[in-house]
């Protein structure tokens, strides 16, 4: 009764586990995904063994065929875990900059094989396990081979960590080695016969272990997330509301005094600016593109005001459907302007705003033919560089939407900056 209470505490423990990982994937999506399957096949090898358990004893036809397929399932999906735990542990190595493991995983798979065709092969002979008269589940002649099998894989495994571990620090080395280690372990007591399934509990005790440390990072990933949208309010603050922007747009209002239409004009361009700006800034989660937009169209109306056909803007807004992070468009378009466009001799240049739908993404596209520039370098720029703010979009985008963002850019030839956002219809 102790064993299947544990068994069913397992199933419940690693069920929520999994919809905890499943509601913070967007950290790590594909460690995410291999997370929730190294659960799901526990989960699923628990619900086996709880059939076991419940059919010990019972000599019914049906109790007894239905313990073997039981049994049998429980082996093979036993040998899913190690194959997971290989392909989870690749993955985590690749992301923190090892290098991926190959022969390793292929041995695993090797092994794994030979495992699944003696497990079948059990159902016939006598061989890893035994199903007796009275239904009761014990270890076969051989079991020895399975166990030497298991621990053969996590030795792989371990050699993996071993060779990763300059790239694995703090919570992602003790996650690895509590999935090799604590399971080995469990496998150990069994070959010196101290019970049945403390692989299977063992293993459980390690993924919940893991998730633990996935929901600890993840956790402070937001806490993160929430000082650099702080810290990038202020600076955007101190960016946007320039005094010599402010003072440049204001001598170029004077000089059109005499002609009223369009000084007016540009007195209310400059007041929707300023307005939308000052709006924005208080806000801590996404705008729609509308609003964004506003801002934008007001900034572009004050720069054609100020240097007249030196700059030309064409527009292609398909879709406005959506949100991005404050500033993000209106920012891309003033790096345009002021790094690509007027950088170039002429000081003459084309603007191109595209907003539209594509394979399930909103795309936001900014396309210049300023001077361009060397992308890696602006990726790798320093918090004094020119270019961080740049730098400061790519990190929003990711942290408050969830999109990304690609850019392109050729020396003397321009720039394409897009911004790609998950769909996500505006509430």
């Amino acid at each position: 009764m102790v064993l299947l209470g544990m068994e069913l505490w397992g199933i419940i423990l690693c069920s929520i586990a999994a919809i905890c990982v499943h509601v913070a994937r967007s950290f790590d999506p594909k460690g995410a995904n291999r997370m929730i399957g190294l659960l799901v096949t526990e989960i699923i090898q628990n619900l086996f063994e709880t059939v076991i358990l419940a059919l010990d004893g019972n000599t019914s036809v049906w109790g007894m065929h239905l313990n073997r397929i039981a049994t049998l399932m429980a082996y093979m999906f036993g040998v899913a875990q190690i194959i997971e735990s290989a392909a989870f542990i690749r993955h985590v190595i690749t992301v923190f900059g090892g290098k991926r493991p190959k022969i390793s995983y292929i041995l695993v798979s090797i092994v794994c094989g030979v495992d699944i065709v003696l497990i079948v092969y059990s159902m016939f002979r006598d061989f890893y396990f035994v199903i007796d008269e009275t239904n009761t589940f014990g270890r076969g002649p051989y079991a020895y081979v399975y166990y030497a099998l298991f621990l053969v894989c996590m030795l792989l495994m371990l050699a993996d960590v071993i060779i990763a571990r300059r790239h694995l620090k703090g919570h992602p080395l003790i996650g690895l080695l509590a999935i090799i280690i604590v399971p080995s372990v469990g496998a150990t007591l069994e070959v010196l016969g101290k019970g049945y399934f403390y692989v299977d509990i063992s293993t459980m005790i390690s993924y919940i272990l893991v998730v633990a440390l996935f929901e600890s990072d993840y956790a402070h990933l937001l806490v993160e997330k929430e000082k650099m949208i702080q810290n990038e309010q202020i600076r955007l603050f101190n960016h946007q509301i320039q005094p010599h922007f402010i003072f440049n747009t204001l001598t170029a209002i004077r000089s059109l005094c005499e002609e009223d239409s369009k000084a007016m004009h540009g007195i209310d361009s400059l007041s929707a600016y300023l307005r939308g700006c000052v709006d924005m800034l208080t806000k801590t989660e996404c705008v729609s593109v509308k609003k964004e937009m506003t801002v934008v169209d007001s900034f572009l109306m004050i720069i054609e005001m100020r240097f007249r056909d030196k700059i030309k803007t064409i527009r292609n807004i398909e879709d406005i459907d959506f949100t991005v992070p404050p500033f993000s468009i209106q920012s891309l378009v003033e790096n345009s302007f002021y790094h690509g466009i007027r950088n170039r001799e002429d000081h003459f240049g084309t603007l191109w705003i595209s907003i539209y739908s594509e394979n399930e993404n909103n795309i936001v596209e900014i396309k210049d033919d300023g001077t361009g520039f060397d992308v890696d370098s602006v990726l790798n720029a320093s918090e004094q560089d020119s270019h961080i703010g740049l730098v400061n979009i790519i990190r929003r985008v990711e942290a408050m939407s969830g999109g990304k963002v690609e850019i392109s850019s050729v020396i003397n030839e321009g720039t394409i900056v897009r911004m790609i956002f998950p769909m996500k219809r505006a509430q």
